[in-house]
């Protein structure tokens, strides 16, 4: 789905900004957007991935600008 036509999710609020975004990296849980909403926050391990994950696609998309190409 286009980010742009997302619901209420964080992303769609800067979709139109950005050429890519990611979603649904953040903690699990349940009885979204209620009173009795909860999250299960992820593991130490889950965080670290998203991170290097981040930094590697940052990263990638550096080189290809400075090598003349489109990011």
């Amino acid at each position: 789905m286009n980010p742009r036509n997302a619901g209420a999710a964080d992303v769609s609020f800067t979709a139109g900004l950005v050429d890519m975004a990611l979603d649904g990296l953040g903690p699990g849980g349940g009885n979204d957007h209620t009173v009795d909403e909860w999250i299960d926050p992820p593991p130490a391990i889950q965080t670290k991935r998203v991170a290097v994950l981040m930094y590697r696609l940052t990263r990638e998309r550096a080189r290809i600008l400075e090598e003349g190409g489109e990011g």
